[in-house]
């Protein structure tokens, strides 16, 4: 979670917001259990009387006399409202009462934040699986970046996993490109050391940029179980000793460099690097089969590139043409781009 002063006192922050076991919130939602505290918010368990089910309830302190909290709430409701992703909490509801707000989101049955998960299963996980799972969060975080919103805290913490599924939680001091913010009230020693972008330690304005170098660190993270050096060559020389494969660690770097403009410009920009790699290693042991279809032939003969409308002809030109192909995944997970000698082949496994 976000890092601030430590001199508050948790328990008081609840007894302050007279948060117990039964109270119900909005008479809709009954408090069951909590779960976790930090300097800005507690979270807890709460029973969904209206549709049945288990949800959980992040409260934040109401002070008339200090707008951190009130803008926290306000960016991570803003930021839920307008993402549609699988691997982002899913907003439910949220409202105020006297003493605190609060945010109603679904319930991750049986979830870990990252890091827990990591501790506790990191010899059971291959370094295929971490990947995959580095991938829903390169999703998640690529459907925020299209609608302009940027996290600026993305750490181990800040996600939440379990056998199924994974989720980004903690939009606290995220940002909406369509909104004008006073980035002062919330962003000043908000971040986690380790994950934060030299930018963003320094006190200056933050994009999607500073979330593409978290995303590095959160890779570092996964794959060493350790946090990286605030320090981009201690980091590199440090992940340069493992036998991690050469093109994972040049993902890293592109995301972590120091100078913004030598980072990656986009989140697709990692997930298509990503894919190649992971698609390049699952080719040693697998094969993937093309249908020659009808329209094939008719589109290759067209083109000029088989003399005539025969299938052996075409077989035998893509047989040719594909024998050291690149491979590109598209946003849908089944479908592929294949980039051959002279021609690009677009392919829909569904088809």
């Amino acid at each position: 979670m976000s890092f601030q002063s430590k001199n508050s006192n948790l328990e008081d922050l609840v007894k302050i917001m007279n948060i117990k076991k039964g109270m119900l919130i909005n008479k809709v939602y009954e408090v069951t259990k909590k779960i976790h505290k930090s300097v800005n918010s507690s979270i807890y368990r709460a029973f969904d009387n209206k549709a049945d089910r288990y949800v959980i309830v992040k409260f934040l302190e109401k002070k008339s006399d200090d707008p951190v909290n009130s803008e926290l709430f306000r960016r991570e409701v803003r930021s839920l409202e307008n993402i549609d992703s699988q691997f982002v909490i899913r907003l439910i509801d949220y409202g105020e009462e006297v003493n605190f707000y609060y945010i109603v989101m679904e319930q991750l049955k049986g979830s870990q934040t990252l890091e827990t998960y990591l501790y506790e299963e990191n010899d059971n996980i291959s370094i295929h699986d971490k990947l995959i799972l580095f991938r829903k969060i390169l999703l998640g975080m690529e459907k925020s970046h299209d609608i302009g919103v940027y996290h600026r805290d993305l750490n181990p913490t800040n996600i939440l996993v379990n056998e199924d599924e994974l989720k980004i939680i903690d939009f606290g001091i995220s940002k909406i490109t369509k909104f004008i913010y006073e980035e002062k009230i919330t962003v000043s020693n908000h971040y986690t050391l380790g994950f934060a972008s030299p930018e963003q330690l320094n006190g200056e304005n933050v994009d999607g940029a500073s979330d593409i170098f978290s995303l590095g660190s959160i890779l570092y993270y996964m794959l060493l179980l350790e946090s990286p050096s605030t320090i981009f060559e201690e980091r590199m020389k440090t992940i340069a000793s493992t036998s991690l494969p050469d093109k994972i660690i040049d993902i890293i770097r592109k995301c972590t460099e120091p100078l913004i403009e030598n980072r990656y410009k986009s989140v697709r920009a990692i997930i298509n690097d990503l894919d190649f790699f992971l698609l390049s290693n699952e080719s040693k042991n697998e094969s993937l089969y093309i249908k020659v279809t009808s329209t094939t032939i008719n589109q290759l003969f067209s083109l000029g590139k088989i003399l005539l409308q025969r299938e052996d002809l075409a077989v035998k030109y893509l047989i040719k043409n594909l024998k050291e192909p690149y491979i590109y995944q598209g946003r849908r997970n089944d479908c592929y781009t294949l980039i051959g000698d002279k021609m690009s082949y677009y392919c829909d496994l569904n088809r």
